[in-house]
Formats: C-alpha cells, structure tokens, sequence
C-alpha cells in the first residue's frame, strides 16, 4: 500500500508550537489518510491514538530494490533515526512525526518535545517519509507515506514530487509483519477453498502418572529460522503488547478490587499455537486479533502467516531475560485430547516451538470426574507444584484441553535491606487498610511524577536486560482512569524519565493468577469469542477428527520476586536528601524485556495480602 498525501493551509492540520519551527505539520486528531490500494481503488485509513508512524528523510533514505527494502529501513532508517527517542510518539491528542534534518545528527541532548509539538533542534526538511502502522478494528493496515509542508508548492521539483517520489520508490505493497512472518509462496487466499496441502497428524500417548518425561524434541527444527531475530522481536514487541494491553483492560475492567496479572507474551503465544490448527475461515479472525494480517487480505482471504516463526520469536524474547541466577522464565504447555485421535504435526511442534517442556496426552473422558482428577494430578506433578487444580467440570465429550504456564522468578539488580523490611499500613480503599510487608531501599531511580495523568511512575531494573515500572496513583486518584490510557501513557513515560535519589518503600509480594481464554474473549467481545474459540471455530487443521472443539484454554502465570539482587546495597552519597516515596496503596506494574521492549507480564496489587 502507498499513502501520499500533501497537507494544505486549511487542512486542519496543526503545526508544532516549539521554539525552533512552525512549518513543518504534526498529525493532530483522528486523521483520515485517503490513497489508493492495490486495486487502484479509493480508500482511507485512520490514524488513531494506537497508530506508529516511523519517519524517515527521503534525502538519506534510497531502497535499493524490492527485496532490500526491510534491510533499507533497518539499516539506513537507524542511522539517522534513534528508535528509543524518535519512534512511536501517541496521544489522543496528537500523533507526531519525529524527524530532524538529516545534515545534523540528532543528539541525546536536543529536545524531543514540547507538550504539544515537536522541537527538533534543526532545520526541518521540506518532505518527510513515513511508515504508518493503524490498527483498524482489529486490523493491521500500514504503508507508506509521503508528506511534504505545503500543497502550495507543485511541480517536478516541489516537496510534494519528492515525497511522492520516495514513497513510490519503497513501495512494497507488503507490510512489516507480513514480510517479517509470511509463509513462503502464499498469496490471499479464497476462505472457501481448503488446502491442498494434506492434514498430517502424529498419534497421541496415553496420559500414564507414572510417565513424567517431557515430549521429545526435534532439535533441529527448533534451531530453524534463528536468522534476524533482532528485527523480529521488536516486530512482534509491538504487537503482542497492543494484544496484550487490550486483554488487560477487559480482565482489569471485571475484577476492579483484585489483584490482576496477566501476561501479554503467554497469552500471545497461546493463541498463536491454537491458530496452526484452525482452518482458513477461523485463520483469519485470528491474524486480525494478533495483528497479522495483510493490507492485501479482503473479507474473503487470507494470507497466512508462519506461525512457527512467530513462537519461535516469543521464546527468543523469554531467553533474553534469563540471566543466569538473576531472572529465569520457564514455560510449558500441556494439551489433552480424547482417546484415539490424533493430532496435527504442526500444532504439536507449535507446542514445543512456545515452551521449555510440553506434554501432550490421550485421556480417556467417558467418566469426567475421573479425568478431571488424573490429569491435574499429571499437572501439578510435572509442573512442580506450581499449577494445581487447574481444570474444573470436565465432560465427556471433550476433545481437547489446552493449558500453558508462564513462571517468571527474578531478584531486584540491587537488594533491598532486610533489616528494614517492616509491617506498614496499607491503604486497599478509602475505608480499609491492612498490616503489610514494606521493603524499603534508597539509592539512584528513574523515575516521574506524572501531574497530567496524577501518578508517579519508577522504573527498577531487574536483570541486564528486564525492567519494571511501578505506577502509584496520586492520593485522590483512580487507579483503572490510569489503566484505560496505558498503551499511550506507557509510550510517553519512557521519554520523560528524571534520575534522582529516592528512599523506595515496596510491598514484598509474589502472586499467581488464572485466566481462562473463553471468559477473556468473550469479556474483550463476544463476537470474537465465537469466531475464535467458540460456536464459529473451524479447528479441521488440528485433528483428524471434524468438528473438533478447543473445550478449554487457560493460562497460568507465576510471579516471584524476593528482597535479593544481584548487586549489594547502594552506597549513600552523603551530600542530598532522598525523596521518600511510599507504595502504600493500589499500584500498577508491568515487567518489561529491555531489548525488544515487550511486556512479559502486567498486573495491579490492590490488596498485597491476598
């Protein structure tokens, strides 16, 4: 897709209100881009408060064919562009292109902006390339856009030619995530037709108690497609956090006084591991929930994506956090069928391609009661204890039974001190406080007192290459209006850090939670419920037995922390006094992956005892 557009005096469009330039258009509001798709048809796309717009200067950015063109953004993009400070500003307010003149390298100490507008530093260029990613209902359209400051300017030589030039010269027709995890030789295909390609399936081992040992793995396959893994985890970064904010707000929205937890990368990986057995018709509803669709698919195709790659991808994020003795993350995966099915290839490499360690059993389900209690027991035992109870009113006619667990044990790269651990009043509500474990620790934060939003948010590092944001209300303020902005909010945050010394008092909590997909989906939108897992599912491409249902999918996610790190206590500076900060009430936060930037888990604490 190729988006020109050339903003006009009286467009609408307003202009930064910075100190250094008025003439160079900031994307203000819920603009409607018009172009013309592959068919040369009209059509529009709306930039929304979720879209990304990466910017480049066409002067420094020349593809050099078709097939270099991803190369072309990474490598000649990052050049001139730092994705840290100039990629993905949003607000609801406003949406900004980021860019500086590409004759001055942009520096760490020129400002990024002003509160409403863009403060570049330099000279701003005549015309600008950009790559746009909206997510539409969700759906994942992106192209490129080629903008110049004035539509009064015209001719071969004018901003507006440059711009269109540029963008004509990058034009793909394919977007990001399609190139990035499109199966090899397939185009949008009719949902009508079925596969050529035949079913094959792998018979299913009896669940025995006594038989603990994992699945055998085909190392080779799982060493498979290792190759750009850097461009592919911030690709899917972006996606599964999008994904995974949403979930939240639908699982927060339910349960506003429980503590919630809920992670984005398990329950990414979930879905796509359920997505290699479903048909071209379920195919589809789930490229869009996953953000992988096409800007060439209609209503009646879909190009299908490799979803191998994709799993693949999601544990290379996880192994990055593991860091030896500081931080580990472990997953597995179990799925039950019936008796004497068998099961596809694809979805059982799946299985493996997502997990540390995965079982896949047979089970006889004629007595429920029975089969309920052999197989949480088969559960609890292969997960060590930790996952137990985790199926409830089984029936007979089941055919499969999914569960993946995601357990996240990690210590604080600096420790806290024991000896100032104490019980402290913790305020739930406005009428209830309990007697919790504070641990307490001074020394050198990032941190932010957000008075537009009314929070103070504190980033701690945890390992090498994971992080986590605290974000405690202001006294006064409600906790889930925060929550509702976070996709923008967390964006802005990261560029408004201060250091500073803080005296950090912090619950010691560690916490579990179970979500089960059904209710999750149905609570996001009961029409995607239906098309995904529900009564609409088509999973032909999981079993050789049609219709097969997908009877239960849960998740399971196991947070630890401890008062240990891996570095001693700070040394105190004598001179300056810390800031004292103390979170004593209901507080978000989220463990995030420093690298790709992915959201391992999030939650909120609204009662540190339960």
């Amino acid at each position: 897709m190729m988006l020109i557009l050339t903003p006009g005096r009286t467009s609408g469009w307003g202009y930064t209100e910075g100190e250094h330039h008025r003439d160079w258009p900031v994307l203000l509001g819920l603009l409607t881009l018009t172009y013309r798709d592959a068919a040369n048809s009209t059509a529009s796309l709306n930039a929304t408060p979720s879209s990304q717009i990466v910017c480049m200067d066409p002067r420094h950015f020349v593809p050099r064919s078709f097939k270099e063109d991803s190369e072309a953004i990474q490598a000649t993009g990052r050049q001139h562009f730092k994705p840290e400070r100039d990629l993905l500003y949003r607000s609801f307010m406003w949406i900004e292109a980021n860019c500086s003149d590409g004759s001055t390298e942009p520096t760490q100490q020129q400002p990024v902006s002003t509160k409403r507008g863009v403060s570049h530093g330099s000279r701003a260029p005549d015309s600008m390339l950009l790559w746009l990613i909206s997510n539409q209902s969700g759906s994942t359209v992106s192209g490129w856009l080629g903008l110049s400051k004035g539509a009064e300017e015209s001719g071969p030589h004018s901003a507006a030619a440059a711009a269109t030039a540029a963008a004509a010269a990058a034009h793909t027709g394919k977007n990001n995530f399609k190139v990035t995890y499109q199966q090899k030789n397939v185009s949008c295909e009719t949902l009508q037709t079925q596969t050529s390609k035949p079913l094959e399936t792998l018979p299913v081992a009896p669940l025995d108690i006594e038989v603990l040992t994992p699945d055998s793995r085909d190392q080779s396959k799982l060493d498979a497609q290792r190759q750009n893994i850097t461009e592919r985890t911030a690709v899917l970064a972006e996606l599964l956090n999008s994904l995974g904010l949403r979930m939240y707000q639908a699982l927060s929205s339910k349960q506003p006084s429980t503590n919630t937890l809920l992670s984005p990368v398990n329950m990414y990986g979930s879905l796509v591991t359920l997505y290699l057995g479903a048909s071209k018709k379920t195919a589809r509803p789930f490229q869009l929930l996953l953000g992988l669709s096409s800007d060439t698919d209609r209503e009646d195709c879909v190009s299908l994506v490799d979803g191998h790659k994709v799993l693949k991808t999601l544990q290379s994020i996880n192994s990055l956090v593991d860091d030896g003795p500081q931080d580990e993350i472990t997953t597995q995966v179990w799925a039950f069928t019936r008796q004497d099915v068998q099961l596809s290839e694809d979805f059982i490499q799946g299985t493996q391609d997502f997990s540390d360690k995965s079982f896949i059993r047979s089970v006889d389900f004629s007595k429920p009661q029975e089969a309920e209690q052999l197989v949480n027991n088969f559960v609890e035992k292969t997960s060590d204890g930790k996952v137990k109870g985790i199926f409830k009113d089984l029936n007979s006619s089941s055919d499969l039974l999914f569960v993946t667990s995601f357990n996240f044990q990690g210590n604080w790269k600096t420790a806290f001190q024991p000896e100032r651990t104490s019980l402290q009043e913790f305020h739930v509500d406005e009428t209830t406080t309990v007697m919790a474990p504070l641990m307490t620790h001074t020394g050198q934060y990032h941190y932010l007192n957000d008075k537009v939003r009314r929070c103070t948010v504190v980033k701690l590092s945890l390992s090498k290459r994971s992080y986590m944001l605290l974000v405690l209300p202001h006294e006064g303020a409600n906790l889930h209006d925060i929550e509702s902005r976070l996709h923008t909010d967390m964006s802005d945050w990261h560029q408004s850090f201060q250091e500073g010394l803080l005296e950090l008092s912090l619950p010691k909590f560690s916490m579990s939670s179970v979500t089960d997909l059904h209710d999750l989906l149905t609570n996001m939108d009961p029409e995607i419920e239906a098309q995904l897992l529900g009564s609409q599912a088509d999973f032909s491409q999981l079993s050789n037995i049609k219709p097969f249902t997908i009877d239960k999918a849960v998740n399971k996610v196991l947070f630890e922390m401890s008062e240990e790190g891996a570095e001693p206590q700070d040394k105190i500076q004598e001179a300056g006094i810390p800031l004292k900060l103390s979170i004593n009430r209901p507080f978000f936060f989220s463990v995030i992956e420093g690298e790709s930037n992915a959201i391992l888990m999030l939650g909120k604490i609204t009662n540190p005892t339960l």
